[in-house]
Formats: C-alpha cells, structure tokens, sequence
C-alpha cells in the first residue's frame, strides 16, 4: 500500500530525536524534515527521501515510541502556515533508548577489556626499554615511583602482543569503514 508505514522503523531517526530533546534537556523536539533529513546522512550515513522519512515516522507513531503534533497556523489571508512538527518521545522509546545505552556501555566495557588484554603486553614489552626516547630517563621511574614491573614472556602473552602488532600494520585498522 504506497504511503503506509514501513513494517520495522528505522530506529536511527529515533535515536536523531532522542539527541535532538536531550540537547535540550527536554523528552521533545521540533526538527524540520529536511534538518532531520541532513542529520541522518551527516551522522548515520543515511540517505532518505522526505517520503521514506515520513513513512518511518508513521510507524515510529504506530510502535507507541513518539507522538506528532503538527503544528499549522492559518494566516489573515485564510492560507495554511504550516510550521515543524513537534516530536514528544513515549515512554516506550526512552526505555529503548535506554536499554540501547546500556548495552553500547556493556559492549564498550568488554572492549576496553580486550584493549588491556592486547596493549598490556606490548606496553610491558616496549614501553620501558632504554630504546624507548620517550620514557624518561631510558626507562628510570619517575622520582617518587616505583619502576614498572618486569614484562613476563609467557606465551599468552605473546600471542597477544602478536596479534596487537597485526592488527596495528593491517591496512583496514587504519580505515573508517567497517
């Protein structure tokens, strides 16, 4: 059926809302449809026609996640000025957009952990040698430090060191897209 809802809204426009009202401290917001058109390839990479942001809309309405008020004034001359709509988000999207952050914190967590686990060794290994000309006195504690402990060369941690050494000269860990 043209003009009807699309069957899983795109949830980006929803988080573009949500980042929009937070700015401001408040749970709405009232974009034209052309600045969230412009925010959406700017920031998601997302290309979309007014029709198919309209239609993510509906169904974003239809999902209980935002209501719409539009907003129209008739003029003296009897004309229709029609102004931006205003995005109220329901509680059903601010629970989504929470459990949303939890989850990109959780992921963030395990990722600083993995990051540890490749860097520890390789900072044990090359961070305080004497052929390091930014450690401080060829490898000597600051005054009042303890020296760094002794790098262990277990095999688990060479591995990793290995595998951190790869992924830093690989050509695609130096590029934006996934």
């Amino acid at each position: 059926m043209p003009g009807s809802a699309v069957a899983k809204p795109d949830l980006r426009v929803l988080e573009l809302l949500w980042q929009l009202a937070a700015h401001h401290g408040r749970v709405w917001c009232y974009p034209s449809q052309a600045t969230i058109i412009t925010l959406l390839r700017r920031f998601h990479a997302r290309q979309m026609s007014r029709r198919t942001l309209n239609r993510h809309l509906r169904a974003l309405v239809a999902g209980g996640y935002i209501e719409r008020i539009r907003r129209h004034v008739k003029q003296r001359s009897g004309e229709l000025l029609l102004r931006s709509t205003v995005y109220t988000l329901l509680p059903r999207a601010r629970r989504s957009i929470a459990r949303a952050a939890r989850g990109a914190l959780q992921l963030a967590k395990a990722g600083a952990k993995w990051l540890t686990y490749l860097a520890v060794p390789v900072l044990a290994q090359h961070g305080s040698t004497s052929e390091n000309p930014s450690s401080p006195a060829g490898g000597a504690a600051p005054p009042g430090h303890a020296p760094p402990p002794p790098a262990r060369a277990s095999a688990f941690g060479r591995e990793q060191s290995n595998a951190a050494r790869e992924l830093l000269r690989s050509p695609r860990a130096h590029s934006h897209t996934p």
